[in-house]
Protein backbone atom coordinates (compact mmCIF):
# COMPACT_ATOMS: atom_id res chain seq x y z
CA UNK A 1 0.00 0.00 0.00
CA UNK A 2 0.86 3.19 -0.83
CA UNK A 3 1.70 6.33 1.48
CA UNK A 4 1.86 10.24 1.20
CA UNK A 5 5.11 11.48 3.43
CA UNK A 6 4.93 15.62 4.22
CA UNK A 7 7.86 16.32 5.09
CA UNK A 8 8.31 19.92 7.33
CA UNK A 9 5.22 21.68 5.71
CA UNK A 10 5.15 23.77 8.60
CA UNK A 11 4.81 27.28 8.89
CA UNK A 12 8.33 27.99 10.06
CA UNK A 13 9.85 26.74 6.91
CA UNK A 14 7.26 27.74 4.21
CA UNK A 15 5.38 30.72 5.55
CA UNK A 16 5.68 34.26 4.31
CA UNK A 17 7.42 36.04 7.83
CA UNK A 18 8.73 33.25 9.30
CA UNK A 19 12.82 32.26 10.08
CA UNK A 20 13.47 29.60 7.31
CA UNK A 21 11.03 31.48 4.33
CA UNK A 22 14.60 33.71 2.90
CA UNK A 23 15.63 29.76 2.76
CA UNK A 24 12.85 28.28 0.60
CA UNK A 25 10.78 31.74 -0.49
CA UNK A 26 9.69 31.05 -3.82
CA UNK A 27 10.34 27.27 -3.89
CA UNK A 28 7.69 26.76 -1.03
CA UNK A 29 4.67 28.89 -2.89
CA UNK A 30 5.66 27.08 -5.96
CA UNK A 31 5.84 23.51 -4.18
CA UNK A 32 2.25 23.95 -2.23
CA UNK A 33 -0.28 23.64 -4.82
CA UNK A 34 1.26 20.24 -6.49
CA UNK A 35 1.82 18.94 -3.01
CA UNK A 36 -2.37 19.93 -2.36
CA UNK A 37 -3.27 18.37 -5.01
CA UNK A 38 -1.13 14.97 -4.13
CA UNK A 39 -2.81 15.01 -0.38
CA UNK A 40 -6.42 15.68 -2.32
CA UNK A 41 -5.85 12.40 -4.57
CA UNK A 42 -4.34 10.22 -1.84
CA UNK A 43 -7.12 11.13 0.50
CA UNK A 44 -9.84 9.95 -2.25
CA UNK A 45 -8.06 6.61 -2.58
CA UNK A 46 -8.25 6.52 1.03
CA UNK A 47 -4.17 6.24 0.74
CA UNK A 48 -2.65 7.61 4.17
CA UNK A 49 -0.98 11.16 4.66
CA UNK A 50 1.37 11.30 7.05
CA UNK A 51 2.60 14.45 8.49
CA UNK A 52 6.12 14.37 9.53
CA UNK A 53 6.72 17.45 11.80
CA UNK A 54 9.69 18.72 13.15
CA UNK A 55 9.82 18.94 16.60
CA UNK A 56 13.35 20.61 18.06
CA UNK A 57 15.25 19.34 20.68
CA UNK A 58 16.44 22.52 22.88
CA UNK A 59 20.27 21.71 23.18
CA UNK A 60 20.79 20.34 19.58
CA UNK A 61 23.56 21.68 17.60
CA UNK A 62 20.85 22.58 14.60
CA UNK A 63 18.42 24.27 16.92
CA UNK A 64 21.40 26.36 18.55
CA UNK A 65 22.71 27.58 15.64
CA UNK A 66 19.64 28.55 13.97
CA UNK A 67 17.33 31.07 15.47
CA UNK A 68 14.21 29.34 17.70
CA UNK A 69 12.41 27.77 15.34
CA UNK A 70 9.38 25.11 15.37
CA UNK A 71 8.48 25.80 19.05
CA UNK A 72 5.67 23.50 20.46
CA UNK A 73 2.35 25.61 20.82
CA UNK A 74 3.64 28.43 18.23
CA UNK A 75 2.32 29.47 14.73
CA UNK A 76 5.52 28.33 13.46
CA UNK A 77 5.21 24.93 14.72
CA UNK A 78 1.73 24.29 12.59
CA UNK A 79 1.33 23.27 9.34
CA UNK A 80 1.07 25.62 6.75
CA UNK A 81 -2.77 26.64 6.15
CA UNK A 82 -2.71 25.44 2.75
CA UNK A 83 -1.67 22.02 3.46
CA UNK A 84 -3.93 21.50 7.27
CA UNK A 85 -3.90 18.33 7.53
CA UNK A 86 -7.14 16.59 7.64
CA UNK A 87 -8.85 14.55 10.20
CA UNK A 88 -8.50 11.14 8.91
CA UNK A 89 -4.65 12.10 8.21
CA UNK A 90 -1.74 11.31 10.35
CA UNK A 91 0.59 13.44 12.11
CA UNK A 92 4.19 12.45 14.09
CA UNK A 93 6.36 14.54 15.13
CA UNK A 94 10.25 13.86 14.19
CA UNK A 95 13.50 15.10 16.01
CA UNK A 96 15.91 14.80 13.43
CA UNK A 97 16.33 15.43 9.62
CA UNK A 98 15.98 12.08 9.01
CA UNK A 99 12.17 10.89 10.14
CA UNK A 100 12.89 7.55 10.77
CA UNK A 101 15.57 8.53 13.47
CA UNK A 102 14.32 8.08 17.17
CA UNK A 103 10.24 8.42 15.78
CA UNK A 104 7.62 6.06 15.68
CA UNK A 105 7.31 6.31 11.66
CA UNK A 106 8.67 2.83 11.01
CA UNK A 107 5.70 1.45 13.28
CA UNK A 108 3.22 3.85 11.87
CA UNK A 109 4.13 2.75 8.72
CA UNK A 110 3.42 -1.05 9.35
CA UNK A 111 0.33 -0.58 11.35
CA UNK A 112 -0.99 0.51 8.60
CA UNK A 113 0.70 -1.70 5.70
CA UNK A 114 1.85 0.53 3.93
CA UNK A 115 5.37 -0.53 1.70
CA UNK A 116 5.81 2.08 -0.68
CA UNK A 117 6.22 6.14 0.18
CA UNK A 118 5.99 8.87 -1.84
CA UNK A 119 7.77 11.86 0.06
CA UNK A 120 7.73 15.34 -0.43
CA UNK A 121 7.43 18.42 1.69
CA UNK A 122 9.50 21.80 2.21
CA UNK A 123 13.19 20.74 2.80
CA UNK A 124 13.41 18.25 -0.61
CA UNK A 125 17.42 18.62 -0.20
CA UNK A 126 17.53 18.03 3.51
CA UNK A 127 14.61 15.66 5.41
CA UNK A 128 12.93 14.50 2.35
CA UNK A 129 16.62 13.21 1.42
CA UNK A 130 17.48 11.93 4.33
CA UNK A 131 14.63 10.07 4.84
CA UNK A 132 14.52 8.43 1.30
CA UNK A 133 18.09 7.03 2.07
CA UNK A 134 17.27 5.99 5.51
CA UNK A 135 14.22 3.67 3.80
CA UNK A 136 15.75 2.94 1.01
CA UNK A 137 18.69 1.44 3.48
CA UNK A 138 16.84 0.25 5.85
CA UNK A 139 14.71 -1.74 3.26
CA UNK A 140 18.18 -3.34 1.87
CA UNK A 141 18.80 -4.76 5.45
Amino acid sequence: MYGILLMEVQNDFMAEGFPFYSYFGDMAKAIIPPIKKLTEAARKRKIPVIYCNMVPIKDDALFKKFSPHLLPGTPGAEVVDELEPKDEDYIIPVYSMDAFLHSHLERMLGSLGVDTMVITGGSTDIGCLLTAIWSAYSSAL
